[in-house]
């Protein structure tokens, strides 16, 4: 170790003495980045890096959209769609986005829906809302780092990338709801590659009027959980928008009843195609209203469309959903 090798004829030596001379030898070793590991000084450096790792202009998606319902563990309502977004710039004074429903489909059972009319602060808007870098929660906006607290708890392997794994936690102190989960940092870019958390089990009843936006009078809905997955993907050298996650629990009753009923929504999606040329905004005829329910804006079945595939899989990750599909994403 740390010399050339050298090969030699053994007919050819002296069968007494030997005297071999090695040349000294280096050995490259992939360059190490020796950083200050204080999670808060990651942070700092990872926000004040966003101008460089993502793309921060205007930009169009084209998306994979999932939304469903569960009663139990029954589906009663399952809808999807592909979808064309237009999202402004980072920076822009008064930034904004648009959808453009490009085919869609629904199942609805409605003996097991109950009739139960309520409104869920989900969907489109949160979806796009929970683009962490764009859209700075409190926990990811530097005013406000002092009520978490914070530990660099682990580095992984993530996709050939070493990842710094930051958790935190908010004060008990603070006003609640209260928010705890996992950042995960690209050690060489300081880029996030993913975020993960979920508001706090002891304090979600405090959740309940930002989760629901209306419900009849005479039903109580008391959240049960609520868990977000956001992640990223590089592109040439930038960052982008890859894949949400939202998954909520809530226990819906009447006040008439003395037993409740669990209902779980959860929404899914997947960037399949960006573009950041040419980038266009929509007639506003063509855009849906991401503050409505998703499912009164998912049109008829087209049969013609969807093909093969007219079948929905609520179980099956939507990533080998993309897979099965990509082809009707790419005929649009």
């Amino acid at each position: 170790m740390g010399f050339k090798i050298q090969k030699f004829r053994l007919d050819k030596m002296d069968t007494l003495f030997n005297e071999i001379l090695l040349q000294p030898d280096f050995i490259p070793i992939q360059e190490v980045v020796i950083r200050k590991t204080d999670p808060v000084y990651l942070l700092h450096s990872a926000i004040s890096k966003i101008p460089d790792n993502y793309y921060t202009g205007p930009v169009n998606l084209t998306t994979f959209y999932r939304e469903s319902v569960k009663k139990g563990n029954k589906y009663v309502i399952i809808s999807e769609a592909i979808l064309e977004i237009f999202r402004s710039a980072f920076k822009e004074d008064y930034p904004f986005d648009q959808v453009k429903v490009i085919k869609g489909r629904k199942n609805v059972d409605i003996n097991r829906t109950d009739t139960v009319s309520l409104r869920l602060k989900a969907g489109l808007q949160t979806s796009l809302f929970l683009d962490i870098v764009r859209n700075k929660p409190e926990f990811f906006n530097e005013d406000f780092f002092q009520y978490y607290s914070w530990d660099m708890t682990d580095i992984i392997l993530d996709n050939d990338r070493y990842v710094y794994v930051i958790t935190f936690k908010q004060y008990t102190y603070t006003q609640p709801p209260h928010y705890e989960g996992k950042i995960y940092i690209d050690m060489e870019s300081l880029a996030i590659r993913a975020f993960e958390f979920n508001i706090n089990p002891e304090t979600i009843d405090k959740a309940a009027r930002y989760l629901v936006i209306h419900k009849p009078r005479d039903f109580d809905v008391i959240p049960v959980s609520a868990q977000y997955y956001v992640r990223y993907r590089e592109e040439k050298g930038r960052f982008y928008l890859s894949y949400i996650l939202s998954d909520n629990v809530f226990r819906i009753r009447k006040k008439t009843q003395i037993l409740s009923r669990t209902f779980q929504t959860t929404t899914e999606m997947a960037v399949t195609d960006i573009k950041t040329d040419n980038v266009t905004t929509f007639k506003a005829k063509e855009t849906t209203d991401i503050n409505d329910l998703f499912i009164n804006q998912v049109g008829g079945y087209d049969e013609k469309f969807w093909g093969e595939y007219n079948y929905i899989k609520p179980d099956e990750p939507l990533e080998e959903a993309l897979k099965r599909i990509s082809k009707l994403i790419g005929k649009k």
